[in-house]
């Protein structure tokens, strides 16, 4: 019979160990604040909409996505400083999401948080020394001086040597490669086993940024580290990652190996982001992505990233607000204004109507518009069109929910890769 340590290692070369980290379902949402004088109800903002990853011990994962996607919140969210709205955290098995802050202070020192802005993360009132100090203090108790030799080690190691030279500074005498080497050894004096990372070097010079990702490194593998990698910088995270999950708009779109996501990526999105990535000599290969990321507190219906997208087609969900944007390009382009020709365009249900303000013109306008904006996916959607005075009415493709849709060592949710849209597919490249 096999004895208990043997066992131990024959389940993790199979992988029958327990993830680290695991994370069912998240949903982080904020409710905006409206006006006294409104019966409506309050606007809710999805930061986290619908999240599940899992994260092995010793894996590196990177977070990837735009100003507003959600990454910084998901992060947060597992370092127990955002609220869960629902879903759940496990750390090592145990259920960590929706704690009480007591119930949840023995889990902090194996989770620590490293954050974007190292001038703003150190207490400008507190030497170096003390702040490091200071998380040790709270977990064992003890004095600054009882814990003075751990943080001149921690200091040394992470290249704030010798520490006498900055252990009674201020962060105001340190540079910002410095203050993050403070930040990152305040995070691991205490032995944590995961280290969530938000932009941890897109506020330092670029000399300095790859000496920092070095370090991390370093300790990873000296300290049998996990990270969550949070960025917009896929640079980086190509040197640094494991494996990377793209987000918008609160969901993951995309989630592989950084092998794949950088090779063969599935979502147009993360497409757009590899496309836009500069060559060695700093310029860039491919436009940005068009258009503005959507409102959080009013998601476009079907594939959130649909607005947007060069190769959506008709279950991604189009509604009245793509339309109207459609129709000011057209304008702009056209040399023609908008207000004096279109009069309202709203939405009942799969249904757009778009009245024009000339009643006589209506038809032949529409029929302009359509003919030169045809290139344009959005009319993909279009099932039937029915002319009725000033308004021409659009009957629109029901919107669909991306699914999970498996790819090599992750997913990807887009219609495109899902096999109930395929037929679709090939008509709507036959037609259009």
């Amino acid at each position: 019979m096999q004895s208990n340590a043997i066992q131990g290692i024959v389940e993790t070369h199979v992988g029958l160990t327990k993830p680290l980290v695991e994370i069912d379902n998240l949903h982080v949402h904020f409710a905006l604040k409206r006006s006294s004088f409104s019966r409506a109800p309050a606007a809710v903002v999805r930061a986290v909409d619908g999240v599940s990853l899992a994260l092995e011990r010793g894996e590196v994962l990177g977070v990837i996505g735009e100003s507003g996607s959600g990454k910084s919140t998901l992060g947060r969210a597992i370092a127990g400083l955002a609220p869960v709205t629902d879903g759940e955290i496990r750390l090592r098995g145990t259920r960590v999401s929706g704690l009480s802050r007591n119930a949840m202070r023995p889990h902090r020192r194996s989770i620590q948080f490293i954050f974007q802005d190292p001038h703003a993360s150190l207490n400008p009132t507190m030497t170096i020394g003390a702040a490091i100090a200071h998380p040790l203090q709270i977990q064992n108790g003890k004095g600054y001086r009882d814990n003075l030799a751990a943080v001149e080690k921690v200091m040394q190691r992470v290249g704030l040597a010798p520490p006498e030279r900055f252990i009674n500074k201020y962060p105001s005498e340190l540079s910002g490669g410095q203050k993050q080497r403070a930040v990152i050894a305040r995070a691991i004096i205490g032995g944590p086993s995961l280290l969530i990372a938000d932009e941890p070097i897109s506020m330092l010079d670029m000399s300095v940024r790859a000496k920092i990702l070095s370090l991390m490194i370093e300790l990873k593998n000296e300290l049998d580290l996990t990270y969550v990698y949070i960025t917009h910088d896929l640079s980086s995270a190509r040197y640094f990652c494991d494996r990377i999950a793209i987000m918008y708009m609160g969901r993951i779109v995309e989630q592989g190996t950084t092998l794949q996501i950088f090779n063969n990526p599935k979502h147009p999105y993360t497409k757009a982001l590899v496309a836009a990535m500069p060559h060695q000599d700093g310029h860039q290969r491919e436009p940005l992505i068009r258009g503005e990321v959507a409102d959080a507190a009013k998601l476009p219906s079907g594939c959130a990233f649909h607005p947007r997208c060069p190769v959506a087609f008709s279950p991604c969900g189009w509604q009245a607000e793509d339309f109207n944007a459609l129709v000011e390009r057209w304008c702009t382009d056209t040399d023609r204004d908008f207000e004096s020709i279109i009069g309202n365009i709203e939405q009942r249900g799969s249904i757009v109507d778009i009245s024009f303000c000339d009643e006589a013109q209506a038809r032949s306008l529409f029929e302009r518009l359509q003919a030169e904006t045809l290139a344009d996916p959005i009319w993909t959607s279009l099932v039937n069109k029915e002319a009725r005075g000033s308004v021409v009415s659009l009957t629109l493709h029901q919107p669909s929910e991306p699914a999970e849709v498996p790819s090599t060592a992750g997913f990807v949710r887009c219609h495109l890769h899902d096999n109930r849209f395929s037929t679709i597919q090939t008509t709507e490249k036959v037609f259009r």
